[in-house]
């Protein structure tokens, strides 16, 4: 372990094994269906979290709060290290999400809109989604998606997409770290540990057989 400033033109791999309990999560949903005789399909659903701090922190923060660090000698005694102590508070914050979304039949298929909203300390476990942006649905902020399914067969279609984020808070699918605003980390009233992300745009088309 040695701190990567000393290699500034070493591409550093970093693997940390947990090794502490940073609190407890809470999730809840509720979810509507509807379905009609032509095809036509609408949902909505509302979704809620809740993490609970109990004051433990790691190198990236508590639940939902940042780490406060102080300074230690390491093992050999000749250099100084920020180790994290403790986190920020132990105080629990409630997120919450809503996700609603249409689909109509269409010539050759299906079309489709989507909407997801996810506030400040909205926390889901949906990391094992495999969007190269990241979750939609944990996203704290704004998504909106459309799409054209083409049928080929029962068996078989061809799916066209666009998403349009919109992030209005950092830590999107992480219980990790205080989330802080996004527009103030770009103007340089606040800070991220990790690299933000303001708006993305996801094109993108997909094959899907079903055996």
């Amino acid at each position: 372990y040695s701190d990567p400033q000393k290699f500034d033109n070493f591409n550093f791999v970093t693997r940390v094994q947990p090794s502490g309990v940073i609190g407890d999560m809470y999730l809840g949903g509720l979810g509507y269906a509807y379905e009609s005789d032509d095809d036509l399909k609408l949902f909505a659903s509302f979704g809620w979290t809740r993490g609970e701090s109990n004051g433990n922190a790691g190198m990236f923060g508590g639940m939902l709060t940042d780490a406060v660090f102080q300074a230690e000698l390491n093992s050999s005694g000749d250099e100084l290290l920020m180790v994290p102590s403790s986190a920020e508070s132990d105080a629990s914050h409630n997120g919450y999400g809503i996700y609603i979304g249409m689909q109509i039949p269409a010539p050759y298929g299906k079309f489709g809109l989507e909407y997801n909203y996810g506030s400040k300390y909205w926390t889901p476990f949906t990391q094992a989604q495999d969007d190269p942006v990241g979750s939609k649905l944990a996203t704290r902020g704004h998504v909106a998606e459309a799409y054209y399914i083409f049928d080929i067969n029962p068996r078989m279609f061809i799916k066209l997409a666009g998403l349009y984020y919109d992030y209005k808070y950092t830590g999107s699918g992480t219980p990790v770290g205080a989330p802080v605003k996004v527009d103030d980390v770009l103007d340089g009233s606040a800070y991220s540990l990790l690299p933000v992300v303001d708006t993305a745009l996801d094109i993108n088309a997909s094959l899907t057989v079903n055996f």
